[in-house]
Order: structure tokens, then sequence, then C-alpha cells
């Protein structure tokens, strides 16, 4: 249930206390359920903590304390979306275009270079002459990986969607999005700037995302000391192997880093994992890496069970219709905030609706994966009935209807499709698009309890699953399901390639 809005007398208390770094338990928790809740008040919190942050900064400085000036931070801009929407990540990702270049005797170029597919532009500023970055250059990824490379030899990856601001020549502002951070030896002191966090570089090799719902930073080696941007949180130093998050409210705790969070290179294309179900292995990825291979097992306790094919859309399918098994992977999916794909063709029959404790119908899971902690989760569900669709991230989802009173469910092959963009619109839902054979269908409801932060780890059961988690949140087993030509990919694809996914490609 929505709280109770709070007066602007309350609201400025809240506030003012969390800014002085007093605030009591219970008006901490109070605070935190009005961010979640109410867009109003995530907005009022940024200009106070914007203007409570300037005037800090701005105190630092005159009083001799720190060697760099801040500007003080603008309000996050919220995300445009772009007609042109995201290149196939499917297309050769390996060549990258070195879009400018300007030489400067005796120092290295400052660049901009990017992946093939990349779609990306300068918002504000851009290179000037003599190798350097205008001040507060703001540059735009909508899709791919562009290479920001500095005078010193630091370089910096940007994965879109983000937004980022090159304040000079050692200082980046990440509005939103992801950075991955290479610092030249002798340019230590490097730093990137979020709404919440300042991260300085002492001596490594960093990431750092941030979202509406909060930032994290990942150390894949050497040091970096973050600090809060808001008053009242002390700063720490973090080692390689070692990540933080922090919440709305700046508040911190310790996570495992991700490495596969970032993209740190212009050469490596994003994993895309096809299970075709035919070949001499067909619970093998068809592109023969050897990693991801699926294994059938009992719904009830795991055990092995020989897998089940059948006819499908494109040779054979995958046959979990019996309904008492699934079918579970080695890999672990894609964590964190990182963009994604899921496609597939199902043919099924409906169940019976399971009414879980909180008196809500069990949507059942087709396919998923990590942890059951809070938005650890990445599921792709159905109704029982098949006229519906969701994607559920642990207590939060959003969830679209099947258009004309359809099922998916019918017992005729659908072909099914989630995309999360890693965008978010002004209310800071994230935007996931559904598609049921081919076609876009949008949102009917959704419900925001946090932000999408999904948590892989080594264990089994929190690793892909097709056709039902083993991990039962009622009691009830695996849906009953065929499935044929599964992709899941660590991008957002188009709808010109889910067409084509869906045998559609005359629409486009």
């Amino acid at each position: 249930m929505k709280p109770e809005a709070p007066t602007p007398r309350e609201l400025e208390r809240l506030l003012q206390d969390l800014e002085d770094g007093c605030i009591g338990e219970e008006d901490h928790a109070r605070l935190m359920e009005l961010l979640v809740a109410d867009a109003g008040v995530r907005a009022a919190y940024c200009e106070h903590m914007s203007f409570a942050s300037a005037l800090h900064d701005e105190s630092v400085t005159r009083i001799g304390l720190a060697a760099e000036q801040f500007v003080p931070p603008r309000q996050r801009q919220r995300r445009v979306i772009w007609g042109s929407m995201l290149a196939a990540a499917a297309a050769v990702a390996g060549v990258a275009a070195v879009l400018s270049v300007i030489a400067a005797r005796g120092t290295p170029p400052a660049r901009v270079a990017a992946t093939a597919e990349a779609v990306w532009r300068f918002e504000a500023g851009g290179l000037a002459e003599g190798s350097d970055f205008l001040p507060d250059s703001r540059l735009i990824v909508d899709h791919g990986t562009v290479e920001v490379s500095f005078s010193s030899g630091t370089r910096v990856y940007l994965e879109g969607p983000m937004q980022a601001e090159i304040r000079d020549a050692r200082r980046v502002y990440l509005a939103d999005g992801a950075a991955w951070c290479e610092v030249a030896e002798g340019d230590e002191g490097f730093t990137v700037l979020t709404d919440r966090l300042r991260v300085i570089d002492l001596g490594t090799r960093f990431g750092v995302r941030s979202s509406p719902w909060g930032d994290q930073v990942h150390v894949g080696e050497g040091r970096v000391r973050v600090e809060s941007r808001l008053p009242g949180i002390e700063g720490r130093e973090l080692k390689g192997g070692e990540a933080i998050a922090a919440d709305v409210l700046g508040k911190q705790r310790e996570i495992a880093l991700d490495r596969g969070s970032f993209h740190r290179d212009l050469e490596t294309a994003p994993p895309h994992l096809h299970w075709s179900f035919d070949g001499p292995d067909p619970l093998a990825v068809a592109d023969g890496s050897g990693a991801g291979r699926l294994a059938v097992r009992d719904g009830g306790g795991g055990g092995a069970r020989d897998p089940v094919f059948g006819a499908g859309v494109i040779g054979r399918s995958l046959d979990l219709s019996a309904g008492d098994v699934l079918a579970e992977s080695d890999f672990q999916g894609f964590g964190g905030g990182v963009p994604r794909t899921i496609a597939f063709w199902i043919k099924g029959k409906p169940v019976p609706a399971v009414e879980k404790a909180d008196g809500e119908i069990f949507q059942p899971p087709v396919i998923g994966w990590g942890r059951r902690v809070t938005g650890g989760k990445w599921h792709l569900c159905l109704a029982p009935d098949g006229k519906a669709l969701g994607t559920v991230w642990g207590s939060a989802w959003t969830t679209s209807i099947v258009p004309d009173g359809a099922s998916l469910l019918d017992d005729r092959w659908h072909h099914v499709a989630s995309v999360f963009t890693g965008r978010y619109d002004p209310q800071d839902a994230p935007e996931i698009i559904h598609y049921v054979d081919g076609r876009r269908v949008d949102f009917t409801s959704h419900v925001l309890a946090h932000g999408i932060d999904t948590q892989t780890d080594d264990r089994a059961e929190h690793a892909l699953f097709v056709g039902g988690s083993r991990i039962r949140e009622v009691a009830s087993g695996p849906l009953p399901l065929m499935i044929d030509e599964l992709h899941v990919v660590r991008a957002a694809l188009r709808e010109v390639d889910i067409r084509r996914l869906a045998g559609r490609p005359d629409e486009e």
C-alpha cells in the first residue's frame, strides 16, 4: 500500500535530519518508504541533496581541505527514448571505428572510439584543438560501447544507455549508466562522480554503475577511495576484488564483485547464448562454446532425467510438457542492472491457478536466474491461463496482457520476448518491453519495490532454468511446455531483431 504523503514541513525535516546525520531509525524507514513510492519525494530529495552537496564542495574548497574544485552536480537528467532504438547485439562488435582523433606533439592524443554498432553523440562540448576535451563535455551513448581516451593514457569505457559529463581531464560525472576505468600510471586521483558518490582512483581498474535506485563501485585491481557526496557517511577504501552498493540515501553495503556488469574493451561482443535444440548435442549452446549446456532434471528433487525432444518451429524442440521436469544450465545469467533480452518459442496448455499465502495468484516462471533476495532474481513468467506475461525482479514486476484475449498456452507455437533496455522512465520504472509473436505489447501494470540489481553466484539453484525454478515459492510444479530457439543476450535487441526471431521480417 502506498504510504501517506508527507506534508512539506515533514519532508523538509526528514531531509534536513538526513543531511545533518541525525535521522532516527523510524524516520529513516519512513523516508526510504516515501522515496520508493513517490516520484515527487525523489525529486525533492535530489534537489535538496544537490544543493547541500554544492555547499559542502564549496566550503571544502574554500578552506583548503581538498585539492580539487567541484562543480555542483546537475539534477539527474531523464533518459530520452530515441526513435532509432538499439542496434542489434548480434552485429559484429569486434571492429572499432575511431571517430575523432586530434594529434598533439609530446603527448598521446585524446580521442573517442566506438564499437561498430554504437549510437552516440556529444550533446555539449567535444574534442578541442590540442588533443583535450572541452570542459563539461556531455556525452550520450544510446547503445553500444564508447572508449574515451585521455592524453594521460587513462581510458574509460562507457556502455549505453548512459549519460556522462567529461568535466576535465581527470573528472567524469556519470549521470546514469556504466563506466569502466583503466587508469594510467601517474594519473592517480582520476575521479568519477555520481549524484551520491565520489570515486577517487588510487592506482587501479574499476567500474561505476549509476541508476535512479542507487550506485555501485566494483574494483578489478588496485585501490580506490569512495566518498559519499551526502553528509554523515564516512569514506572508505576498496581494493581489488571488492565492491559496494549505495542506495538512494547513500547508505553503503558490501556486495560481490561482478566483472560481467561492465564492458572493458571494444573487441569483445556481448554474450549471446542460443539453444536451438538441434545438432549432435541438442542441449548445448548452438555456437559450440561449451558453456551453458542444459540438463533435464526432475522437478521435485533435482535428479537427472532423460531429455525428450519433439517437433519444433525450426527442427527439434525441448519437450518439458510432462509437467514434472525442468531444464537447468551452468550459465549463471547476467547480473547487476545490465541490459538484456530473453526470446524463445513456446507451446503449452493452461495450468490450474494456485493461490499464494498473500492471496495473489502464482505466476509460473518460464525462464530465469538469480538469487532469491530483494531484487536478486530475474524471471519471465506467464499467467496460469497464458493470457498475460510478466518480468519479475524480486518483489517488483511489470506485466502485459496478451492482445485480443488470446492465450500463450493454447497448444500452439507462440514467440515471446522480454527486453530490458537499461533505461528508466521519469517515475524511475525500468523500461521493460514485452513482445508476443513479434509484436510489441504495452505493459498494463507494474509494481516498483526496488530497482534492477540481479544477483548471481556459483550456486546451481541460482543458475539459468527453463520450465520452472527448482526453488518453489508455492506448491506448484514446473510449467508443462515445449520450447524452441531460446536466445539469452546481454544487450537490448531492437524491435526489428525480435521480428526476425519471430519469423516476421516482412513487417520491418
